[in-house]
């Protein structure tokens, strides 16, 4: 009796031992599936976030291509750059730009402006930068030396305005020459720079002033405009004449045209 009592308390735990075996089997291999399960939705996951992320920097990427930034190296310094916050980041040092130039009492027949940053890289960005910041818009024809130039802008320097002149006194090569209808940054007071806060057309050919002047752009269309203006420097009604120095300075600028508006037409390259 003892034996079989023996005998049936080892086919017990054999049992027991074989099921619980079994269990652990079955455990790991649900573990496993587990694990191969989490990793797959992990993987898949994964994918789709970086499909998500991949559709958003394009997004985003095609949004900044008209809302982005537009910040300018204006004046060469940490101190003052990248001040400019409007639609793109654009530069003007290469190639050829255009502008629009409208002139108070003219406004039906805007100057058309080509700009030669390939030949005046420097002159061509600053004033390019200028009218970005709309520095131009409001600012007064305050110097008619007729046949010869006429002024407009700033009548006052503005040192944070200037830049070295891009012509031959300071051993600066420039292409472009004097000739009607070119415009050129006026030179500041130390011979050395331009004054970017104003700026001069020509109104006949002052070629020989070329090494002295940083020529930069050149009206292409309705350059009779300056023509006009400049003849009420001897217009015969009172109202309409822009009373002038023998230098050819602007007595009174609030008789004479303001610009309206200047304005680039197209942008430049995206740094």
């Amino acid at each position: 009796m003892i034996k079989v009592l023996h005998s049936i308390k080892l086919s017990v735990i054999a049992v027991c031992v074989l099921a619980l075996g079994l269990c652990l089997c079955a455990c790991g291999a649900s573990g496993a599936s587990s694990h191969s399960s989490s990793a797959s939705v992990a993987s898949d996951s994964s994918a789709s976030s970086q499909a998500q992320e991949s559709s958003s920097a394009s997004s985003s990427a095609a949004s900044s291509t008209s809302t982005g930034w537009k910040l300018f190296n204006l004046f060469g310094s940490s101190e003052e750059d990248d001040y400019v916050t409007v639609k793109q980041k654009y530069v003007y040092y290469e190639g050829i730009h255009h502008a629009e130039l409208v002139f108070q009492g003219f406004e039906d027949r805007p100057l058309e402006i080509e700009i030669y940053a390939h030949s005046a890289p420097e002159t061509a960005k600053r004033f390019c930068t200028l009218v970005d910041l709309g520095y131009y818009n409001g600012r007064p024809v305050f110097w008619i030396l007729n046949e010869m130039y006429m002024r407009a802008g700033n009548p006052e320097q503005e040192d944070k305005n200037l830049i070295t002149g891009e012509y031959e006194e300071s051993d600066v090569s420039n292409s472009n020459s004097l000739k009607r209808g070119v415009m050129a940054l006026n030179r500041a007071d130390d011979g050395q720079q331009s004054d970017a806060s104003s700026f001069f057309i020509c109104m006949s050919d002052l070629s020989y002033l070329d090494s002295k002047y940083a020529a930069f752009a050149k009206i292409t269309k309705n350059y009779e405009v300056v023509e006009e203006i400049s003849e009420r420097v001897t217009s015969s009604d009172p109202q309409n004449r822009i009373d002038i120095e023998q230098t050819g300075k602007v007595i009174d600028v609030a008789k004479a045209p303001h610009i309206v508006s200047i304005e680039m037409i197209d942008l430049g390259l995206v740094s």
